[in-house]
């Protein structure tokens, strides 16, 4: 069950991702979780600012979902961004949309880094893939 529901947060996440960035070349951080019957759900926030920044909505974000998932309210959850970041010491840094998620039966956050570049044409091009696990 928790390797499926991983599969359909990254897919939803991916997939809603290269769409905003294709259309928009940015995204604000968004969420998606699994519900306790198996289904992907979009999470909706806003709390009245048109433009907040990345860091504050996923600080704002996070503990609704953390709090959601220790209450045994839904099963996993995907938090999603955009971020500049280097896969090791010897790599340059890149784009890339990170995946954080948290799963009730895991331990362990995971967090999937695709990295990505948009041509001149605004199209969007895959690079490499890895992923980081928060003890």
């Amino acid at each position: 069950m928790t390797t499926e529901d991983t599969k359909k947060l990254i897919d939803y996440s991916v997939s809603f991702a290269e769409k905003l960035l294709t259309d928009y070349q940015e995204f604000y951080p968004f969420a998606s979780t699994i519900n306790l019957s198996g289904e992907l759900v979009q999470v909706e926030y806003f709390d009245g600012d048109d433009h907040p920044l990345s860091q504050d909505l996923i600080n704002k974000i996070q503990p609704i979902l953390d709090q959601k998932i220790d209450s045994k309210e839904m099963r996993a959850y995907a938090l999603t961004y955009d971020v500049r970041v280097k896969r090791d010491h010897l790599s340059d840094k890149t784009d890339a949309i990170a995946i954080k998620i948290k799963h009730r039966d895991l331990n362990d956050i995971l967090v999937h880094y695709f990295a990505y570049r948009l041509t001149p044409q605004k199209t969007f091009e895959h690079l490499d893939s890895w992923t980081e696990i928060i003890t």
